[in-house]
């Protein structure tokens, strides 16, 4: 009798985004109402995004918007959960705002974030996630939200 085969598929599901990190002394709602306000979307309240990270369970609040109309989503996570930093390489900043849309759709985001001079934000900055140990950690994030 001949061996079965088998075949191993292997998915590597990826999602396309960039990251703006922004620093502010305001609560999560505050910082998302005002990037509605400069955005015109509607980030609203979801689950919180839930990771393992080093043996312990953190958790970060989460605001999330996808329009009917665009093929983009717009996230923002706080940096700072239950049991610390989400990346605690970027401790001085407060939020991450996760964008996933076409190159010129968040080419122009970080524009009208960086060129306002909003009294929400202390600071605005573009993120090139380099770090193969944080780009896993954003695309489990994104994976939670996302999908």
């Amino acid at each position: 009798m001949p061996k079965k085969k088998t075949h191993k598929v292997i998915v590597n599901y990826t999602i396309p985004f960039s990251v703006i990190g922004i620093a502010s002394n305001k609560k999560t709602f505050v910082v998302s109402n005002e990037l509605n306000r400069l955005l015109e979307i509607n980030l609203s309240l979801v689950h919180p995004v839930e990771l393992l990270i080093n043996e312990n369970k953190k958790i970060f609040d989460t605001f999330s918007f996808q329009p009917d109309e665009a093929d983009c989503i717009f996230s923002l996570i706080s940096n700072h959960g239950t049991s610390g930093s989400l990346l605690e390489n970027y401790h001085n900043l407060d939020y991450f705002f996760i964008i996933s849309g076409s190159e010129q759709t968040n080419i122009d985001i970080v524009k009208i974030l960086k060129n306002n001079k909003s009294s929400v934000f202390l600071a605005v900055t573009e993120i090139v996630i380099k770090a193969k140990k944080e780009q896993v950690l954003f695309q489990q994030m994104l994976h939670q939200l996302w999908t």
